[in-house]
């Protein structure tokens, strides 16, 4: 869905506070969970099904501490005017998970674009960005120190810490029900990668209700990247999408890449005849990650 770059662009899409996916409880009775996968280590994706009025969503969650890397990927070399698969744009990173970013025309992105430290297009003032720190913290607004990748969004957040939703405009574009993906977080370390199918068996969303979903799935910011039909995610080389939406090329997106864990720094040599202290039994692996019933991909 391109939003056309007149008085405000659209908006950052945010949801309410409610209990984490983390915690596998979700508040109120319209969100049942249908199968869940892991995706790497700390990352999941549950697909759900909202019964007022009925959706098809889709969520990658990232735990706290989860080893991955969260990467802006872009289609052009240049921040101008190309475009590729959602599917090419996640192999070209070994992305385990991939979502589409921001809004674009046929000259390339309405934000700004930093990937690995480089802006490849300058950010926009009239629009947020969203910033990923090498720690992997998220923030909008101002550019914070230690931030290697960004990708733009509309100019404002529907969803803020501490704050009740509050949509800044009513036209066709916030008020009615479309495809959405959304981006979310919390200051405990959640981060939260959404989108809501719209076509068969699908309704759609309006920014307020993609605010009061990202708020149930935990998030307490979240912003609204391009939606319709370059709302999109792609899970283990799989793209999910609505039924019968045909694969729209992107100008750049969001992925999540897994990152090995650093090796500890071998023990310093013992002197000779001293005497080695028995190790301490090794602790069972953790069955947190254990992938359960594979994602139905949409045709």
């Amino acid at each position: 869905m391109r939003r056309k770059s007149i008085v405000v662009l659209a908006a950052l899409v945010g949801f309410t506070v409610l209990p984490a996916l983390t915690q596998g409880v979700l508040a109120g009775p319209e969100l049942t969970p249908r199968s869940t996968i892991a995706v790497a280590a700390g990352v999941t994706t549950t697909s759900y099904i909202d019964s007022a009025p009925r959706n098809v969503i889709y969520v990658t969650e990232v735990l706290p501490g989860a080893p991955i890397a969260i990467k802006a990927v872009a289609a052009s070399p240049t921040g101008q005017g190309g475009t590729a698969l959602l599917t090419t744009l996640c192999q070209a990173v070994n992305g385990r998970a991939c979502i589409n970013g921001d809004f674009f025309n046929a000259r390339g992105p309405l934000g700004g674009e930093l990937v690995d430290g480089h802006w490849l297009k300058a950010a926009d003032r009239t629009q947020q960005q969203v910033w990923v720190t090498g720690a992997g913290q998220f923030s909008l607004g101002a550019m914070p120190a230690g931030a290697v990748q960004s990708l733009g969004a509309t100019n404002y957040a529907i969803l803020l810490p501490g704050r009740p939703i509050a949509i800044p405009e009513h036209d066709a574009f916030a008020d009615r029900a479309y495809a959405r993906t959304l981006v979310g977080w919390n200051g405990a370390g959640d981060r939260f990668f959404v989108t809501v199918e719209q076509g068969t068996g699908s309704a759609g969303m309006s920014l307020a209700q993609a605010a009061g979903l990202m708020q149930q799935l935990g998030a307490t910011t979240a912003v609204n990247e391009d939606g319709g039909g370059s709302s999109q995610m792609v899970v283990n080389g799989v793209r999910y999408a609505a039924p019968g939406e045909w694969a729209r090329p992107l100008a750049n997106a969001w992925a999540i890449v897994a990152v090995t864990p650093t090796a500890p720094a071998s023990a310093p040599a013992r002197a000779k005849g001293a005497t080695a202290r028995p190790s301490a039994p090794a602790s069972a692996p953790s069955d947190s990650y254990s992938p359960s019933a594979r994602l139905q991909a949409t045709p």
